[in-house]
């Protein structure tokens, strides 16, 4: 059974590690989401000042672009930092059915076991009544 706890003890490593590698992903895409919405403001800020300034009227054409061209590549982020999270769920619930396995195991070795000494206990205890009762009738 130590080999078993140890196996577990490897695979339930192996879990958390996911679990957090899940986390720093789904952090990440929440900062460039955060990004993304700042570049929204930014551009909805500057359309306004646009509007009122004749020479801001000139230079939004270019931060207009620039705007929308690192929006899209912060968006591409995201969809592949997405597609990272989707490879490390399924991942994640490789090394959680590998867990459960072990631990499935463990449990019925466990029960085995439990149900072997019940038994050998009960063979004992009938013969010391089989031996009582001889003796009795002796």
């Amino acid at each position: 059974m130590r080999g078993l706890d140890t196996l577990i003890r490897l695979h339930r490593t192996r879990v958390d590690e996911k679990r957090r590698e899940i986390a720093a992903l789904e952090r990440f895409v929440a900062e460039l989401q955060g990004e993304v919405a700042r570049l929204d403001a930014n551009l909805i800020g500057e359309q306004e000042i646009a509007k009122t300034s004749e020479s801001g009227g000139y230079a939004y054409g270019n931060f207009a672009l620039a705007s929308i061209d690192r929006r899209r590549k912060l968006m591409a982020s995201v969809a592949e930092v997405e597609g990272r999270i989707q490879v490390a769920k399924d991942g994640l619930h490789e090394a959680f059915k590998e867990l459960k396995r072990h631990e499935i195991v463990r449990a019925s070795r466990a029960q085995r076991t439990k149900m072997q000494a019940e038994r050998r206990t009960q063979s004992r205890l009938d013969d010391i009544s089989l031996e009582i009762h001889r003796r009795r009738m002796g």
